[in-house]
């Protein structure tokens, strides 16, 4: 009879003081949300379709960049971003960068799910470690563990390493707060920092999780820093200062016919039909007159 109730009440008293989210507040639930076991080996198999997918944009802007596909992808792409920053993502050195996390925001349907959209700089990941943590500290079985997103996301600055925030994603400022005492407390060896990204001065050596969108560039007057850290090697960065990549055209360009070729050939055969069954169906009639048979 007091099960719920007491599992509600250890919810609230593992809730961090500073909480996880800036001025938010949730619902909380004595289990976590049911899926069977086939869902989740769909779910288990789905990130590494999404990288390739990732992967495979990638390579359809530098190939209509060097005018292997049509010039208009990348036009469109670069449409509304500032010379320099398109200058700065077509370096070679950064040419097969793509986001080291990703966040595919899943619509559940009567016959599986769809995805609405694939997010590069996504918040949650605290949210997710702290409840993945608290559940299974309660007794119940998680998806990846009690440490599956913390250990996640150390791969990323796996000997420690500077988290940027800038100050319109401060909401998630709490969160990442948590990761980091979280993987210091198990590494103490290391330093995982957050910093303000408006004030940051990169260290050499020092990696860093960008933890801000590249619409908010103008507001960080000395991201100029961080990128020149990127460029000479100092720093990796990620996710990568490409913004041809957080674009939400994608999903348009994936179903165009006369690109069908290219999708089969860089995804490969299987990949191609199951991302098709859950990518949804965005159709757009500008330009496909233009597409010629794509190019090697």
């Amino acid at each position: 009879m007091h099960a719920e109730p007491d599992k509600l009440a250890a919810f609230r008293n593992a809730l961090p003081k500073e909480a996880l989210f800036a001025g938010k507040e949730f619902l909380l639930s004595p289990d976590p949300f049911p899926i069977d076991g086939a869902f989740e080996k769909e779910l288990e198999q789905l990130g590494h379709r999404l990288f390739v997918f990732q992967r495979a944009c990638n390579e359809l802007y530098q190939r209509s960049v060097k005018g292997k596909q049509p010039a208009w992808i990348a036009a469109y792409l670069d449409a509304g971003k500032p010379a320099e920053l398109i200058e700065f993502s077509r370096q070679k050195q950064f040419r097969d960068d793509v986001p080291l996390v990703i966040r595919p925001d899943l619509v559940l349907t009567e016959t599986g799910y769809t995805i609405a959209e694939i997010d590069s700089v996504p918040g949650g990941i605290g949210l997710t470690g702290w409840l993945n943590q608290t559940y299974a500290a309660i007794g119940s079985k998680v998806i990846g563990g009690p440490e599956g997103m913390l250990e996640g996301f150390r791969s990323l600055l796996a000997e420690g390493g500077d988290i940027a925030i800038s100050e319109e994603s401060r909401t998630y400022r709490p969160e990442m707060n948590w990761i980091a005492a979280q993987l210091h407390k198990k590494h103490p060896e290391f330093e995982w920092r957050v910093v303000e990204a408006e004030t940051y001065e990169p260290v050499a050596g020092r990696n860093v999780y960008r933890f801000f969108e590249l619409f908010d560039l103008p507001n960080l007057p000395r991201v100029s820093e961080l990128m020149n850290a990127a460029r000479n090697g100092t720093a990796r960065v990620t996710p990568p200062f490409k913004p041809y990549l957080e674009e939400k055209m994608w999903f348009a360009l994936f179903w165009m016919q006369p690109l069908r070729e290219f999708w089969r050939r860089e995804l490969g055969e299987k990949y191609f039909l199951k991302l098709q069954e859950v990518i949804p169906y965005t159709r757009s009639e500008e330009h496909t007159s233009e597409l010629q048979s794509p190019c090697n």
